[in-house]
Order: structure tokens, then sequence, then C-alpha cells
């Protein structure tokens, strides 16, 4: 029969004031590092309830079946932040890397596509912001291999919170700002 054997340390860390546990860690060889499970546990230091966790393979925060990083609101217990990547590096494929959620509503603020840790998106903004209060988009970039790029429109748009109304406009190509307006009706190509 193969196997082999990982040898874990596990260190837990606990509240001076009420005893709780504020953190998990585990490592191998000296490195951050666990199988099937995050390294990495963090609990609000007033209930105990988890607020975070973290995926690492040899030192390196790094996950490929879901997020590597998710965070929690204490008091909700809702997702307020996913971070998905490999090697240190944010990277998703077809979907946001980086997503922040409303701890209110649950519904996603900001989302960040990246590639290999650059801000990448082939078929639309690689950064979408949206209010918390209204859902409204109110940032859009776009990006290709890091830098700000759009060939068939501006490749940052910035809109009001309220109505929705493109309010600046700027054009950039290969990361070069060609044009930029400010605008207070719709966008017209």
């Amino acid at each position: 029969m193969d196997y082999y054997e990982e040898r874990y340390e596990v260190c837990v860390r606990r509240s001076k004031q009420t005893g709780l546990v504020v953190s998990e860690e585990w490592t191998a060889a000296g490195r951050l590092h666990r199988e099937g499970a995050p390294a990495v546990t963090k609990y609000d230091e007033a209930n105990g309830t988890k607020i975070g966790e973290e995926w690492f393979k040899r030192g390196r925060c790094h996950r490929e079946e879901g997020p590597r990083a998710t965070f929690f609101d204490a008091a909700s217990g809702r997702v307020v932040e996913e971070n998905w990547g490999i090697d240190d590096m944010e990277h998703r494929t077809g979907a946001p890397s980086y997503i922040e959620y409303s701890p209110i509503s649950g519904k996603a603020t900001r989302e960040e596509w990246r590639t290999l840790g650059n801000l990448h998106r082939i078929d639309g903004p690689a950064v979408v912001v949206r209010s918390p209060n209204t859902s409204v988009v109110t940032l859009e970039e776009w990006h290709h291999r890091g830098v700000q790029h759009r060939e068939d429109g501006p490749a940052v748009i910035v809109r009001d919170e309220s109505s929705g109304k493109v309010v600046l406009a700027e054009f950039y190509r290969l990361g070069r700002l060609q044009a930029a307006r400010t605008i207070d009706r719709k966008l017209e190509r």
C-alpha cells in the first residue's frame, strides 16, 4: 500500500478577556498548510463566531476548488468577502476572483475579475462596484491584462448612485488615457 504521512502543528490562540478561541493556524514543515480544510480560521473575540477562513498550500494562499479566503460578518454570519486564487495570486476563470458583499442585504457590492493576479476580463468590465443602498452600478472599469483598455467604448464609467446616470466616462487604450468626459446624461456612442 502506497501512502505518505503529513505532520501538522496547530496553534490555537485564545482571547485573554473572554477565553474564547480567536484563531487556529495549521502548519506543516513550518509553513501554513492544510489539505482539505482551511489552514487559518479566525473567530470573533466577543462571541466566538467564525469571521474568516483562509486556505494555504505549502505557505501560499491557495485553493483550486472554491474561494481561498472567506470572511464573515460577526453579527449576521453572512459572507462579506470572498477571494479566489492560486499560489498567492488572485485568479479565477469565468467569474470574479474577488467579491465584497453587503453585510445587511448579502448582495455583491464589488466584483473584481483577475487572471494570474492581473485585472482582466474580455467580455465586460473587470471591476464592478454597486451601491449598497440602491444596488445601482456606480463604477465600471475595463481592463486587459492588468491595464485599463477598451476598444468599443469608455474603459471607466462612473454613475450617479441614485439615478444611475453616467457622470464620467474615460477612454483608455492599453493603459493610456485617450479622452475623458463629464456627462450629465446617458452616454451616446
